[in-house]
């Protein structure tokens, strides 16, 4: 099960004409320690992705550490508790993302609070 970035591209959202963040885009965003609230698989919490690739969810009674990666224009997750998974982010305002699993499953929401 893939976790936000949560932790993805569905047909629906292609044949939308919705647009992700490239690979470039991607690593710009993600080349600074990235504090966001997050929003998926039923979960609401905080997130805090390093830049040295480590990742780790906190929500109320419950906490995932691991990794992230980008692959192409989707970034990938892999937390011992849930497994792995890979995103694409679309842009949806100043400083918040819609996320779209590989798997089909739901999308999330990120809400970027800081960036170092």
């Amino acid at each position: 099960m893939a976790l936000l970035a949560f932790v993805t591209l569905s047909a629906s959202a292609q044949q939308k004409g919705e647009t992700f963040l490239t690979e470039k885009e991607l690593r710009t965003l993600m080349s600074q320690t990235l504090t966001v609230d997050f929003f998926g698989y039923n979960r609401r919490g905080t997130g805090v992705y390093q830049k040295d690739g480590t990742v780790r969810l906190n929500s109320t009674n419950w906490t995932a550490v691991g990794s992230w990666k980008i692959e192409g224009n989707k970034l990938c997750t892999n937390y011992t508790e849930v497994g792995s998974g890979c995103n694409k982010l679309q842009k949806t305002g100043a400083n918040s993302y819609k996320l779209i699993p590989d798997d089909g499953s739901t999308p999330g929401t990120w809400e970027v609070k800081k960036g170092k």
